[in-house]
C-alpha cells in the first residue's frame, strides 16, 4: 500500500492504480481484513480525488463491507458520513410530460 502511496504521491496513476490492486489482492489472500479494508478504502479516497467516482464507489463500499465484518462500526460510521452523497442510493425520478 506504501507504494500505492508514493505513487499517487508523485501523480503516477497507472502505477498507484496497479500496486492498490496488487495490496488489495495481497492483504485479502493472506486474510487480513482489517488491512484490505485500509486498502480499499485508500483506493476509493485516491479514485475520488482523480474524478474516478466510479471507482471510488467501489473501493468506498468495499472497504465498509471489510469494515463491518472486522466489527469497526464507528469506521464504517465515519466513512458513510464523510462520503453521505456519493454512498446514497441513486433516486430515481419520474417525469411525465402531458399532452
Amino acid at each position: 500500500m506504501l507504494n500505492a502511496e508514493l505513487a499517487a504521491l508523485f501523480g503516477k496513476h497507472s502505477l498507484a492504480m496497479r500496486f492498490f490492486g496488487s495490496a488489495i489482492l495481497f492483504s485479502g489472500s493472506g486474510g487480513f481484513k482489517n488491512d484490505q479494508a485500509l486498502v480499499y478504502e485508500r483506493f476509493g479516497e485516491y479514485n475520488l480525488k482523480q474524478g474516478n467516482v466510479n471507482e471510488a464507489k467501489y473501493g468506498l463500499e468495499q472497504a465498509i463491507q471489510l469494515y463491518e465484518a472486522w466489527g469497526a462500526h464507528g469506521k464504517v460510521n465515519l466513512i458513510k458520513q464523510k462520503h453521505i452523497l456519493l454512498l446514497a442510493p441513486p433516486v430515481e425520478i419520474n417525469v411525465s410530460i402531458d399532452e
